[in-house]
């Protein structure tokens, strides 16, 4: 049985454990269509995977500077629904994932990004780097997240999203050198060499915000609250 939660999201700034560079200027130098004549643009009867990082400069305040936040996300053109273990992902619908340190579960959550982006205008200025992948790769992410569904201080979100990205892609579009500390600016600065990179990412087809507890899913919804 699914349960409800109501939780506080204001203290999951710290997703990412150290602080973040700010590159806002992602500089466009290689097509991914050059490399290898695979039109990415084509999202018909095709899985869109997606590396979604955000710097944290459009939130940050005087003394308060923002972290910023890393994700993969999956949106289904394939005319089917598909499942990440037992979530329905309708065609045309996406999922957004990462790790998050809350308490009670520091591990995978699905949704949350996108439910912030529309309920409170978060990540002004996200990068987003997509190829489009084979349906086979799904047991692939979904091994990755029963095997790491965890947050820790060194394998944070941007870690943990840098990781499944390339794991999963092929090796042109893998991002390289890893870095020696993990942040989405520097996850930023690893898009350079691609000239698709896209600026403020949709997400507004992904659905309601859950994870997983013992294997059953737990279903949460945002607090009124604004968190900026």
């Amino acid at each position: 049985m699914k349960t409800f939660n109501r939780i506080a999201f204001f203290l999951i700034f710290v997703a990412a454990a150290v602080s973040c560079g700010s590159n806002n200027n992602i500089s466009k130098t290689i097509s991914v269509t050059d490399i290898n004549n695979t039109d990415i643009s084509n999202t018909n009867n095709v899985l869109i995977f997606s590396i979604t990082t955000y710097d944290g400069v459009t939130e940050s305040k005087p003394f308060v500077k923002s972290l910023g936040h890393s994700w993969v996300s999956l949106e289904n053109k394939t005319g089917h629904s598909v499942f990440i273990k037992d979530y329905e992902l309708q065609n045309n619908q996406a999922v957004a994932f990462s790790v998050w340190s809350i308490s009670g579960h520091g591990g995978v959550y699905f949704n949350i990004e996108p439910n912030f982006i529309k309920q409170n205008g978060r990540y002004d200025g996200r990068k987003s780097l997509s190829v489009n992948i084979d349906e086979s790769k799904l047991d692939d992410i979904q091994d990755f997240i029963n095997n790491n569904d965890r947050w820790t201080s060194l394998k944070n979100c941007s870690y943990w999203s840098l990781t499944l990205w390339n794991k999963i892609v092929d090796e042109q579009y893998r991002l390289y050198p890893l870095p020696v500390i993990y942040t989405p600016s520097k996850i930023q600065n690893l898009m350079k060499k691609f000239d698709c990179v896209e600026v403020n990412k949709d997400f507004s087809s992904a659905g309601g915000i859950f994870h997983y507890l013992n294997n059953v899913s737990q279903e949460m919804t945002l607090c009124a609250r604004n968190v900026k």
